[in-house]
């Protein structure tokens, strides 16, 4: 059986308001191997949302009554989705524009996965970029 393997990266922006997108990140489970967190590199320095990690990226939303630890996340829901429910409620928040980027193989076959989610400062849209052509033309005879 096949493994997809995928990593996750985003240019870490600037946020308006660290305890207000915190509080959004709290209402979101990442799932996999993927994080999102809220850090400063030092006091003068404004705060940053970095999302990383070795897995491609999808999130479930908590349902307000439910309390965190207590949440179980339904895997039938489409995980994606979730991740851009994740990002517009994190454009708010945002000092500049957002970009995270995902790559994925399985056993190093065509096509390779790639995307790119790109969030404006307080936008309600998400621009979702990927490779234009994958499967859609036929291969020549040799490489």
């Amino acid at each position: 059986m096949a493994t997809f393997v995928a990593v996750t990266a985003s240019n870490c922006p600037r946020l308006k308001d660290a305890v207000a997108a915190q509080a959004v990140l709290d209402r979101f489970v990442l799932d996999g191997d993927v994080t999102a967190v809220i850090r400063t590199d030092d006091d003068a320095d404004p705060p940053y949302l970095a999302i990383y990690g070795c897995d491609w990226p999808s999130a479930r939303k908590i349902p307000e009554d439910v309390d965190r630890e207590r949440f179980e996340p339904d895997y039938n829901l489409d995980g994606g989705e979730g991740f851009e429910e994740f990002l517009k409620a994190i454009a708010a928040h945002l000092l500049e524009p957002l970009n995270v980027q995902a790559c994925g193989y399985e056993n190093c076959r065509f096509p390779i996965s790639v995307c790119e989610w790109h969030v404006r400062p307080g936008a309600n849209k998400i621009e979702i970029n990927g490779f234009k052509h994958s499967r859609d033309e036929p291969s020549p005879a040799s490489c």
